[in-house]
């Protein structure tokens, strides 16, 4: 009779404040609890940011398998939606660590990645967990954006976990695996970790009564504009959602060329840079086209596509609605749609992480705050911006007062997170 483990995913996200994300620190897990941070997310290194093409085509099917989850969360209902979908993938590119198997198999195929690209597929993920703080250190004191990744194992006194899955979970992830009785002093650990990794902004995950493990991936990420909106022109406005309704709506004009359009048949895709390289890209459906009937006609392909077709103007006008919204979802179904079945069953081939265990659940626990607050990074200077001679002012405007979806995108190229605002 196989065991269960619970597989909690908790993700985070702030935009838009001065004051982020504490930058995760490396613990030091005490002798009984059998394990020790073997690295630490340092800025002092030299690794190489300039990534192979290999390596790019993974951060592509990551991108594909992002919007095709995304899809699925968006057909379901006609509410504002936020997920983190790098914490996904990151939460199944460690569980592929402990599979073996038709279980391995799913997961790869679901990810579009071949078995043989794994520890590609991880070096990768490494690379880039480090990447980001090496890139916050390097910027500005607190002045950059900045996405922090921290992950922890929490196993039940007695259940074993196998030294391999232990050594790739610490070394690819810089993951912690803390072992105790599942009493009111784990909860209260547990907690201590929710808390310090999300900066209090998460501060419970519980134990579930029949949870052998509990699997956490916190992904956390304060982006600051590179320009921020003038509060003063924020104002009452209707927004034309599934019902109409006003809601605080940021007003600005772009006469930098920090903005840029793409405009399609069904929809205009915004991209609003923050500072670090992260970006914000805004999908506004065409007046007379549904937001989930566009959402589900996008591939990738598309999407890429007009994002490397994005046009400057001499000035955008821009209206985009000022939000927060917390966001809990389980994500079995979704997943279960897209192929990944044996996991979550008695036949669960999860042999180098503990054969006896299965997944329960994945669920992610999600927070966003959209507002005015950016830095200005008037300094940085685009070439593509020059202006052509004697040619017509160009205006552009992306009023965003109905039903839209939006990306927040770092500085590799990977989607890491992804949502939909209605209104409510």
């Amino acid at each position: 009779m196989k065991r269960i483990i619970v597989y909690k995913l908790i993700v985070f996200l702030l935009m838009g404040l001065l004051t982020g994300c504490v930058q995760p620190k490396p613990q030091r897990v005490n002798a009984e609890d059998h394990t020790e941070i073997k690295d630490s997310l340092t800025a002092e290194n030299n690794e190489n940011y300039q990534f192979e093409e290999e390596d790019r085509a993974l951060i592509q099917n990551g991108n594909a398998f992002s919007l095709q989850l995304f899809q699925k969360i968006a057909a379901e209902t006609k509410k504002s939606t936020f997920i983190s979908t790098i914490g996904i993938l990151y939460s199944l590119n460690i569980l592929n660590l402990g599979a073996t198997g038709e279980t391995l198999q799913e997961i790869c195929d679901v990810l579009g990645v071949d078995s043989t690209d794994l520890k590609r597929m991880n070096t990768l993920c490494r690379r880039m967990i480090k990447g980001r703080v090496k890139m916050q250190a390097d910027d500005l004191p607190g002045l950059s954006s900045n996405l922090l990744t921290g992950c922890a194992l929490f196993v039940k006194s007695g259940v074993e976990i196998s030294q391999l899955f232990t050594n790739d979970f610490e070394h690819f992830y810089f993951g912690q695996i803390i072992q105790g009785s599942f009493d009111d002093k784990m909860q209260n650990q547990i907690d201590d970790w929710c808390s310090d990794k999300t900066d209090n902004k998460i501060n419970h995950l519980p134990i579930e009564g029949d949870a052998q493990c509990i699997l956490a991936v916190v992904n956390c990420f304060n982006g600051k504009w590179e320009k921020e909106f003038d509060t003063e022109k924020t104002k009452e406005e209707p927004f034309y959602g599934r019902r109409h309704k006003t809601v605080m709506m940021m007003n600005d004009a772009d006469y930098d060329r920090k903005l840029s359009i793409a405009q399609r048949s069904d929809y205009s895709l915004l991209r609003i840079p923050y500072r670090g390289g992260y970006v914000m890209y805004v999908i506004l459906p065409e007046k007379g086209k549904m937001l989930p009937s566009v959402i589900h006609k996008l591939t990738w392909k598309e999407l890429q596509n007009a994002i490397d077709n994005l046009d400057y103007y001499d000035t955008v006008y821009i209206k985009l609605p000022k939000f927060e919204m917390d966001y809990n979802w389980i994500a079995n179904k979704c997943l279960t749609s897209l192929g990944i079945h044996k996991v979550f069953g008695h036949e669960a081939d999860l042999d180098n992480l503990n054969k006896d265990l299965y997944v329960s659940n994945i669920s992610q626990y999600t927070k966003i705050k959209v507002d005015e607050i950016g830095t200005d990074a008037s300094a940085i200077t685009f070439e593509v911006l020059k202006a052509k001679e004697e040619k017509e002012p160009s205006v552009a405007y992306f009023y965003a007062d109905h039903p839209f979806a939006y990306i927040i995108q770092d500085t590799f190229g990977n989607y890491c997170f992804m949502g939909t605002f209605w209104g409510d």
